[in-house]
């Protein structure tokens, strides 16, 4: 036993030093600080199109900042035209942005006029980076830029390890990674080598990746910016990402500074249905001081209202939104005027209010007489059935909203609990016409109204604070601050929604309206007056004995910088494709076409059965992924697999592979098969095939593939307070090199045509505007769209459908 033992030492002593000398002889070859590291691909193609543009403007950020400014139409509005760059790296945060300035912009010999520096807040103040932002940070860093490393990634030696580590592999493995792209794609033939080769084709193709001529293709940039869950834990952890000293903003505004640059800081907007958590004012505030202590701009534009249309997925832009978006930075710069020889004016501080109930409400009604059953209670309320949750979700879109709260013994019981969920444990919901509650045992029940200040209130799937304004009180706004003549006139803008119907009054800095608003519309008031020159106040009230009302939102200030201080800035119109609707089908009106792919065959077996495998070959791009990547619609592809004509379940490649039992899994290279019995496909004689699923409807989006005609249909259509004069359609495309083809749109609204016309392919992916003759009516019932793809046309999945109210638009 001890002569074993003894054996054992020697390979006991190998298995801790060899491990060891490899991590210290990689530490010593990737900590070579001093090394001047090759530049890299993605910094050449940037210096490429800084040299061919030699621009007076440069806009910097991360993707989302690229997708957002038309180029050519900034250039013109600024009299600078073809004279505008955008550069990027993408998921960068503000370390990488500095890299750009210090190294690209600047070393590289440029010295323009402006510099716009576009991004969400929390991505300029974010300084948490993973490791692909620490690898794309590298990858724009110069001789001496140690100090940009030791501030983005602190003074852990295990970052830098990791950091240049990859950094190196990178360098190491591009030879090979060449020589693999120069065999399968590049020419045959001549001297040069197969590396030469593969560079040939790479670094045109990862040029065009970062060329403003070559348009905004998102196909070419799959990679989008990670987001946060919109919850309050997860809330917490982003702001705890987030640091004014630890973000380059105040290095890039004291550089820019030093070296004779004026630079703007532009915050981004996102999407309602970004769920990213918004930082608070506060955090606005601190940037706006540091800014303004280097004598850089700022522009809050995180709330430019553009509608649903304008978005390719959560964060990037259509061509369409691009515009819109260009033209509202345009109004802002006007107003900024960083031009001018005098210099810029002072950055803005945010629009802050302190928001309060004042009053004491009016009780909602007297309870009736209950009728019985055990613990189970209800009241008959029908003068109260459009305050229920149903009747709110139907004609306001608002989820758990109602603000009526039954009490017993004073102390409210917990609301919005289905019926069938309640077991007498003081629960209540307020449904049609009636109050059902369970309760836990004898007491005096009463109803009142919430005292949630705000409610938190359902809208699009997520938790958003509302205000109500009940019978007898108001909603206070106060703001201390008076008014910046820097925002343009003065204007105050409240949008009121009334369950019942009501009269209301609106009061702003010493002006007054009344508002009469009809039962479910919307009501809007517009103040607009001398500028406070003191602190000041917004007040919405309800007279004592009227209806409560509920307030949607609260704006201030004109244009680009109007700033929303209560609620939500609505989105324009209301969308039955792109979100969950409550009364929304999508069918076809024949079989989807038939696909001709490779037969199965047998594939690798990482698992405890055999699968097979079909080769997607051109379908590729309708895997999950490729989906995911050009249009943003994540969890769905329209490709299915039969097995004798009977389909197999969509599943992971993990419950494939170790599962099986009739299951696929479509990924981009191929889709993989496991036979219903875990027998090998390849030998068990039965037929696979892939084929288009008749199920149009993926995720909130829909298929219409060439030749197909499709039926979306809203009844009921949902709120439409003002009606509709427009209907936006927005597509993505797939399957298709040249832009041919398109789709016959067709609208009826309560059986009455209201439009009939083709529209180009082209113009469904930059997003259609068409226009309805005649309009639809507030309490118009059923929407009919069908859609109709020629047979040229490519897959086109319909990722935006929505009505929108005001002017007609141009038809395309």
């Amino acid at each position: 036993m001890s002569n074993a033992t003894t054996h054992d030492r020697p390979a006991r002593l190998l298995s801790v030093l060899l491990p060891l000398l490899v991590i210290v002889g990689w530490w010593r070859v990737t900590s070579d600080r001093a090394a001047r590291v090759e530049l890299s691909a993605e910094a050449k193609a940037i210096d490429a199109t800084l040299a061919s543009v030699q621009p007076e403007v440069v806009v910097l950020g991360n993707s989302a900042s690229f997708h957002a400014v038309d180029a050519t139409e900034l250039g013109r509005a600024l009299g600078m035209p073809g004279k505008v760059a955008k550069i990027f790296v993408p998921a960068s945060r503000s370390s990488a942005w500095y890299a750009l300035l210090e190294n690209r912009i600047l070393e590289g010999g440029h010295h323009p006029k402006l510099v716009l520096v576009i991004g969400a807040l929390h991505h300029m103040l974010d300084t948490a980076l993973g490791a692909d932002q620490v690898v794309a940070l590298r990858g724009q860093l110069g001789p001496g830029d140690e100090h940009i490393l030791q501030k983005a990634l602190g003074t852990s030696p295990w970052k830098e390890l990791t950091s240049q580590s990859r950094q190196r592999a990178e360098a190491w493995f591009e030879a090979p990674k060449l020589a693999a792209v120069g065999l399968v794609y590049g020419a045959s033939g001549g001297a040069t080598s197969l590396t030469e080769r593969g560079r040939a084709v790479a670094e045109p193709a990862l040029a065009r990746v970062f060329d403003l001529a070559a348009g905004t293709d998102m196909a070419l940039h799959k990679r989008v910016l990670p987001v946060a869950v919109g919850n309050n834990a997860e809330a917490v952890a982003v702001e705890g990402t987030m640091s004014l000293e630890g973000s380059f903003v105040g290095d890039m505004a004291a550089l820019a500074r030093e070296r004779g640059v004026r630079i703007v800081f532009v915050s981004f907007p996102m999407p309602a249905s970004n769920p990213t958590p918004r930082p608070g004012v506060e955090w606005q505030r601190g940037l706006v001081e540091l800014l303004n202590e280097h004598d850089a701009g700022w522009l809050d534009l995180s709330q430019v209202p553009l509608p649903p249309s304008a978005w390719v997925d959560h964060i990037h832009l259509h061509a369409a939104g691009r515009k819109q978006f260009t033209a509202a930075l345009v109004e802002a710069l006007g107003r900024l005027n960083p031009l001018a020889d005098e210099g810029m004016a002072e950055a803005m501080l945010p629009l802050a209010a302190q928001v309060a109930r004042v009053g004491t409400p009016d009780p909602p009604a007297t309870l009736p007489p209950p009728r019985l059953d055990g613990c189970k209670v209800t009241y008959q309320l029908p003068e109260l059935a459009p305050f229920s949750n149903k009747d709110l979700y139907t004609n306001l879109m608002v989820g758990a909203a109602s603000p009526l709260v039954l009490m017993r013994e004073g102390a409210p019981l917990r609301p919005h609990v289905q019926p069938q969920n309640q077991a007498c444990d003081d629960t209540f919901t307020h449904g049609t016409g009636a109050i059902l509650a369970s309760v836990a045992g004898p007491g005096t029940l009463t109803l009142g109204w919430s005292d949630a200040a705000p409610a938190l209130v359902k809208l699009g799937g997520a938790e958003v604070p509302m205000w109500w304004v009940y019978p007898g009180t108001s909603v206070k706004l106060d703001l201390a601050e008076p008014w910046d003549p820097q925002r343009g006139p003065f204007r105050v803008e409240v949008a009121v929604q009334a369950p019942a119907g009501g009269a209301y009054v609106v009061r702003a800095a010493g002006e007054e309206r009344p508002l009469s608003i009809e039962r479910g519309a919307n009501g809007v008031v517009v103040l607009e007056g001398p500028p406070p020159t003191g602190p000041w106040a917004i007040e919405i009230g309800a007279p004592s004995g009227g209806k409560a009302a509920l307030v949607r939102s609260v704006l201030v200030g004109e244009g680009a910088l109007a700033v929303s201080l209560l609620g939500q800035r609505q989105e324009q119109g209301l969308r039955v494709l792109g979100q969950r609707h409550l009364a929304r089908t999508v069918t076809a009106q024949a079989p989807p076409p038939a696909l001709t792919l490779p037969a199965l065959r047998a594939g690798k077996t990482p698992g405890p059965h055999p699968i097979g495998r079909i080769e997607l070959q051109a379908l590729s791009p309708l895997s999950p992924a490729g989906i995911h990547g050009a249009a943003g619609v994540g969890g769905c592809t329209p490709l299915t697999v039969l097995e004798d004509d009977q389909p197999l379940r969509v599943a992971s490649v993990g419950d494939v592979t170790q599962k099986g039992l009739g299951t696929y899994a479509v990924q981009p290279s191929g889709v993989i098969v496991a036979a219903s019995d875990n027998s090998d496909p390849a030998t068990n004689g039965r037929r696979y095939t892939v084929a288009l699923s008749a199920e149009r409807l993926c995720a909130q989006a829909a298929w219409v593939y060439p030749g197909d005609v499709v039926e979306v249909v809203a009844d009921p259509i949902g709120p439409l307070p003002e009606g509709a004069a427009r209907l936006d359609l927005t597509a993505a495309a797939f399957l298709q090199e040249e832009p041919v083809g398109g789709a016959h749109v067709r609208v009826e609204v309560d059986g009455a045509l209201s439009y009939d016309a083709f529209v180009p392919v082209a113009t469904l992916v930059d997003g259609a505007r068409l226009p309805l003759s005649p309009p639809i009516p507030r309490g118009a019932k059923r929407l009919a769209v069908r859609l109709t793809g020629s047979d040229d046309a490519p897959y086109l999945l319909f990722v935006g459908l929505s009505l929108v109210p005001g002017e007609p638009a141009a038809s395309p």
